[in-house]
């Protein structure tokens, strides 16, 4: 077959969207005729959609500056660096793209959401303003904004945009972003009946009734009762307690309120239901194989993590593979620890088969000072299973959280944080006075949750500050967790953190207990425990919502 054969097949191939078969020949034709334009952008389109961004942008870099094709270039760079993580590259990219075909409505969208994912509402505004300009319309530049509305406060006129759009999308599933709107703007302006009678006019089948749901679970009955009272989400745990989904919504109302005796109830029967066990969970992690991860799907932000924490000699693939392979470990551990009908030691038995036994030599020096102990560790790494070691070692071990999970006695070792924040503070203080260990993370943050956001190298992390002004209350010492894989195993590492100076201010000290914090959570996600982390999945304060 001929040059203009092999080009036409590839270029079906690509349309069909199978890129793996369509780039073997564009490498072959590209070596063929090595000059040839026709071929620089499929072939450049076939490598990122096969997961190559970096062989995408080297084949797109001796682009000549008088090509056809040069606006669909540039964007595709802008794509590639978006794949990397550069989304300053990316940035510069889609501005060369516009400049040379401002009614470039795909440039327009990635360019607003490279703005939009670093939260800046100026830079949006100002896109979506030189988008208006074009004269054109598109649903997801109208979603965006509307969440810039959203972010002003006019919750009125976002919702108007949103059933727009809802309205006038003929697909079973509307563009996203807008159920959640409609939901949003709804509880924001109290129309709690509305919201109930549009989630009960979707269909029983189909993921619109969820994705709503998804964002009423997160306010509290104040806000939302008169559509989704307790009973709503009560009823669909009890239809199917195994639900994971139905479970969550039912648990994270009952966190609010706080019911805690009803929140142990659901945690039971989701458990029973779900067939969680301590049983034979070493073979379950060791049957934990590295996942055939799809590169493509990998969000930007995370994308844009591992290219700030990369190391040397480290591609994306394996990184991507072994945080995958740690995060599904993590969730089996997760699960394993949420049966209470387990005695503590033959959890620590079971735990025995993957981890090394933690050395206890720092905690017991702490509580020699007879000033007891604060453990602090980090929701990225599977430290639940520490704390059951300390369990068996300390009788006088405690978990500061916010709900129920994760306990592996009967015992009611764990207090709970949102449940009278005052009295539970005032409890932990004197704990500690009493040369007590109390463990807590102090990235678990909920949606209303008391919260600071600090800098960091991965950009804005929120905390709670509670456990250290708990510290600096009762003036006990602290000592940061972590736990890591090696050679199949997990290993606990404990490390000072730091403790009140004399006459020093409780703001002062919380301010360099969080920086201190921080500063231990991005050494460990960087130089040893690869994790899938993306920081916008945090939920945003109650009432906020982030631009994207």
């Amino acid at each position: 077959m001929d040059f203009q054969t092999d080009f036409a097949r590839a270029r079906d191939l690509a349309q069909q969207r199978k890129f793996d078969k369509a780039l073997a020949l564009f490498e072959m034709l590209s070596k063929l005729a090595p000059g040839a334009s026709a071929t620089l952008l499929p072939h450049a389109n076939a490598l990122l959609e096969c997961g190559r961004p970096e062989a995408a942008l080297k084949r797109l870099e001796h682009t000549a500056d008088d090509h056809p094709h040069l606006s669909k270039i540039w964007f595709l760079r802008a794509r590639c660096h978006e794949r990397t993580g550069n989304a300053v590259a990316g940035e510069i990219c889609l501005h060369n793209a516009l400049t040379l075909q401002p009614d470039h409505v795909n440039a327009h969208i990635l360019l607003t959401q490279f703005y939009a994912r670093r939260d800046d509402a100026e830079a949006m505004r100002r896109a979506i303003s030189a988008f208006r300009e074009t004269g054109l319309h598109n649903a997801r530049m109208t979603v965006f904004q509307a969440r810039l509305l959203e972010h002003d406060g006019d919750f009125e006129t976002a919702l108007k945009y949103y059933l727009e759009l809802h309205d006038a999308s003929t697909s079973p599933t509307p563009v996203n972003g807008v159920l959640d709107g409609i939901a949003r703007a709804h509880i924001a302006l109290g129309r709690m009946a509305e919201l109930r009678a549009f989630h009960d006019a979707m269909p029983d089948t189909g993921p619109q009734r969820g994705t709503i749901l998804q964002v009423v679970q997160y306010y509290p009955q104040s806000d939302i009762a008169e559509g989704f009272p307790l009973s709503f989400f009560r009823d669909r745990h009890l239809a199917d307690p195994g639900d994971h989904t139905a479970f969550l919504a039912y648990a994270d109302q009952l966190r609010m309120i706080p019911d805690i005796p009803a929140l142990k109830q659901a945690e039971r029967a989701f458990v029973r239901a779900a067939g969680y066990t301590i049983d034979r969970l070493a073979e379950r992690i060791a049957a934990v194989a590295p996942p055939e991860h799809d590169l493509f799907r990998l969000s930007p932000s995370v994308l844009e993590f591992w290219r700030q924490c990369r190391q040397p000699g480290q591609n994306l693939e394996d990184w991507a593979s072994a945080a995958a392979r740690n995060q599904r470990a993590k969730t089996e551990i997760a699960k394993s620890l949420l049966p209470q009908d387990a005695s503590v030691e033959a959890v620590c038995r079971e735990l025995d088969k993957i981890c090394h036994p933690p050395d206890m030599t720092p905690i017991d020096r702490a509580l020699a000072q007879r000033r007891g102990c604060l453990v602090v560790g980090t929701h990225v790494c599977a430290f639940w299973t520490t704390l059951c070691y300390m369990d068996q070692r300390y009788d006088a071990h405690r978990t500061l959280g916010g709900f129920a999970l994760h306990r592996v006695t009967a015992a009611d070792r764990e207090m709970f944080l949102r449940y009278d924040p005052a009295r539970t503070m005032r409890r932990a203080v004197d704990m500690l006075k009493d040369n007590m260990l109390i463990s807590c993370a102090p990235d678990g943050v909920q949606p209303g949750d008391p919260r600071h956001v600090y800098p960091s190298a991965f950009g804005p992390i929120a905390l709670q500050t509670v456990h250290a002004r708990l510290q600096y209350a009762a003036g006990a010492p602290a000592l940061w967790l972590e736990n890591t894989w090696h050679e199949g195993r997990l290993t606990s590492v404990f490390r000072p953190m730091p403790t009140p100076e004399p006459d020093e201010a409780r703001d002062a000290f919380v301010d360099r207990w969080c920086r201190a914090y921080i500063d231990h959570l991005v050494d460990l996600m960087k130089h040893r425990l690869p994790v899938l982390y993306d920081r916008f999945v945090r939920q945003p304060p109650r009432g906020r919502p982030m631009l994207i």
